[in-house]
């Protein structure tokens, strides 16, 4: 998982053909946005999951995990916003390459994420690295004083942390898999999951899900938090749940 390319011979010394640009990767999945971040943010599979409006993203040669760039947040004010409802799916996994150098603190780095509040509740989802270096996991259909299953009598908003660390200075991957309402909602750091618990029930304002961000309404006033500080690269979409070899596969692409 180094910074470099990598170049695996078969047997027959012919090089194992490059994964990273197939959008339906692994074998027998079928993507639905793959976004590369070579000096843009157009996704590999459709228009419908271009980047909608961007602010004070930029992008580094240097420090990347695959293609020619990786994109460069810079934890105060970059912006992906992606077209309304597009990610407004019952199942889905999420997956990306992440490079980060500090702590989260008080501010979590969002991923990425579909959740909004408008005149109420929470719906919606986010995808984190909070303070500690954890990953986490938040899922609404409204909102509990305590999410399940710290609360087990909680069945709207659901929320699992990691114990395990994303290290600091290195390209990490990073999971996440939702097999929707009743089934398993898991985090995965490398190939190891991290974190699992059962989903309970989610739905969706209808409203524009953002990279690197998270964008919410209370009433009529807009509130922006959440910032990613660092780089991501090779950010993945599926509406289903993956498997843990296919999780496997993601985090040993090679190319």
């Amino acid at each position: 998982m180094g910074l470099g390319k990598a170049k695996i011979l078969s047997q027959g010394a012919a090089a194992v053909s490059c994964t990273t640009n197939t959008l339906n990767f692994p074998t027998g999945v079928t993507g639905t946005a793959l976004y590369q971040f070579n000096s843009n943010t157009v996704s590999t599979s459709s228009s419908n999951y271009n980047a909608y409006s961007i602010n004070n993203l930029s992008y580094s040669t240097s420090v990347k995990k695959y293609g020619s760039a990786s994109a460069v947040f810079n934890g105060s004010s970059t912006k992906i916003d992606l077209p309304s409802n597009s990610l407004n799916f019952s199942a889905f996994s999420i997956s990306a390459w992440v490079y980060i150098t500090s702590n989260p603190g008080s501010q979590p780095y969002t991923i990425v994420n579909t959740y909004d509040y408008v005149n109420g509740p929470s719906k919606g989802w986010t995808f984190q690295i909070v303070s500690g270096q954890v990953l986490r996991f938040s899922g609404h259909a409204d909102d509990c004083a305590t999410p399940f299953p710290a609360d087990p009598s909680c069945s709207v908003y659901t929320r699992i942390s990691s114990t395990a660390q994303v290290p600091l200075n290195t390209w990490t991957f990073v999971a996440l898999t939702n097999g929707g309402t009743g089934n398993a909602v898991t985090l995965y750091i490398g190939n190891t999951s991290v974190a699992t618990t059962t989903m309970q029930s989610l739905s969706y304002h209808s409203q524009y899900p953002s990279i690197g961000y998270v964008s919410y309404y209370i009433g009529s006033s807009a509130s922006s938090e959440g910032f990613f500080s660092g780089n991501i690269d090779q950010l993945r979409v599926y509406n289903s749940a993956l498997s843990s070899s296919n999780i496997n596969s993601l985090a040993n692409e090679v190319c």
